[in-house]
């Protein structure tokens, strides 16, 4: 591994980024700087860096904009169902940069704050969009192809899309019980029990507490 020790130059920075450049200068860091987008991160808490515009700053401040690492890093740490609007609106603009340079992952994080509504925009379509382009960029990332499978199923009504996505999805990993699932809830939507049940047998001999979860799991977020 090439590692390298990034010195940052100095200047008149506030309160907050000056006592980071301190720790970071001594941090070496791999040619991906993945260990030094965790440093800062590590910095903001320890120095009580509160607010998502900061860390937002720091990002720009510390990181290339064509370090994909470091993106998902930085987006990855505003993104969730407990952050803000404003959090979650940052972290798409990370993640957008991550996708414009063909990270599957970051279009798949998009389309879930799309559709969950975790920023200033809900919007099913655009989710789905988010997820087609994750299986155009790698048709094998089977959380794409669940998540674009869901969508069209359980979101737009679109079974017979939603039961072909979910399909390709196990033909990859045929124990891929998140696609299991969504194979069970579409034929519950579809009231076709033999196929639900042929489903939930199959979730069961693979992890007998999973259907158990996921209902604890959907309860807690309804």
């Amino acid at each position: 591994m090439v590692s390298i020790c990034f010195v940052l130059p100095r200047g008149n920075f506030t309160r907050p980024f000056s006592k980071v450049d301190n720790l970071y200068n001594f941090a070496v860091v791999d040619k991906n700087l993945i260990v030094g987008a965790l440093i800062v991160l590590l910095a903001t808490v320890i120095i009580g860096v509160a607010s998502v515009e900061e860390i937002d700053e720091i990002g720009h401040r510390y990181f290339l904009v064509s370090n994909v690492d470091s993106m998902m890093v930085y987006g990855d740490s505003l993104c969730g169902p407990d952050k803000t609007y404003v959090s979650n609106s940052l972290a798409m603009k990370w993640y957008k940069k991550a996708a414009e340079l063909g990270n599957a992952t970051a279009l798949i994080r998009m389309g879930t704050i799309y559709r969950e509504g975790w920023s200033d925009e809900e919007s099913n379509l655009r989710a789905l969009e988010c997820f087609q382009d994750a299986v155009a960029v790698d048709s094998l990332d089977i959380e794409a192809l669940t998540e674009a499978g869901r969508t069209f199923g359980l979101y737009l009504g679109n079974y017979r899309i939603g039961h072909d996505y979910l399909d390709k999805a196990l033909e990859i990993d045929s124990t891929c019980l998140e696609a299991l699932w969504y194979k069970v809830r579409l034929y519950v939507r579809q009231d076709n029990d033999v196929q639900m049940s042929k489903f939930i047998h199959r979730i069961d001999v693979i992890d007998s507490t999973f259907i158990d979860r996921k209902l604890e799991e959907e309860k807690d977020d309804s």
